[in-house]
């Protein structure tokens, strides 16, 4: 209405920007190969969700992304493989500070989540937007 109100909730605010995003905004012309990366991949993403891309496609990025952003170890991958989506890494490199794989304990509880997510609906409702950022090592 005609009334404003700050959101104070640490939740909801995690829900705005991760709806809000900032995919593509303040990219350098110099863009390192993760970056680059990155941005293929939104690339991918917007084909797939046009109809343009397979899932073959999708899946080949994912799989060229992963080892750039999380891990290189190869049973790591395969799991993180079949429990997140490319869009879900891209959020993922999105809220990285530097370049280089994110720490174990930060993919360890980012793959929980998502398999908690796709174990049983009533997860998405119950666990809040992730706010983290990840410092690449």
């Amino acid at each position: 209405g005609d009334e404003f109100k700050p959101v104070s909730s640490s939740a909801i605010i995690s829900e705005i920007q991760s709806a809000a995003g900032s995919r593509g905004l303040g990219r350098e012309r110099n863009l390192g190969l993760t970056d680059r990366a990155l941005l293929e991949s939104e690339r991918v993403i917007e084909d797939a969700k046009a109809g343009q891309a397979d899932e073959g496609r999708v899946q080949e990025q994912l799989d060229r992304l992963l080892p750039m952003v999380m891990s290189r170890h190869e049973h790591m991958l395969s799991l993180l493989s079949s429990h997140l989506s490319l869009e879900e890494v891209v959020d993922i490199g999105e809220r990285m500070i530097g370049t280089g794989l994110i720490g174990g304990k930060a993919v360890g509880m980012l793959l929980a989540r998502a398999i908690l997510k796709r174990s049983d609906p009533r997860y998405v409702r119950l666990l809040e937007a992730h706010d983290n950022f990840f410092l690449g090592r």
